[in-house]
């Protein structure tokens, strides 16, 4: 079995790729003072099956972008936010492995042309 296809059968099945919470999640919007009436460009950078996409759709109005190099993981996350309704709240973003390794300096690489207020950043370091 290829390295790849391992990571995506050990983490897809997982609530999370990575530590944390839905509360540290909600701590750090209360640590941002962020005004959770406004209507919100977010940028999920690495967002795996989409917990934090779906704990920030949760959270806060406004609309997510989730961006992921494994397409199997945005999957799991598109069916997690249907079975949730919150479905119209994110957009899918696929990018390929080495864009998504040696470009992560510029959102302008991804086509994400949008201002957002708020960015997530997830990344594997190798």
């Amino acid at each position: 079995m290829e390295d790849l296809q391992l990571l995506i059968d050990l983490h897809k099945g997982a609530d999370r790729q990575g530590p944390g919470g839905d509360t540290e999640t909600e701590k750090a919007l209360d640590i941002s003072m962020l005004d959770r009436s406004e209507p919100l460009k977010i940028a999920d950078i690495g967002c795996g099956t989409g917990a934090s996409t779906l704990a920030l759709a949760r959270l806060l109005k406004g609309h997510i972008t989730a961006v992921d190099f494994l397409q199997e993981f945005l999957d799991v996350l598109k069916t997690n936010a249907e079975k949730e309704a919150l479905a119209k709240r994110y957009r899918p973003f696929a990018v390929q492995w080495i864009t998504y390794h040696l470009e992560m300096r510029s959102l302008m690489f991804f086509g994400l042309r949008e201002r957002y207020t708020i960015l997530v950043l997830t990344v594997m370091v190798d």
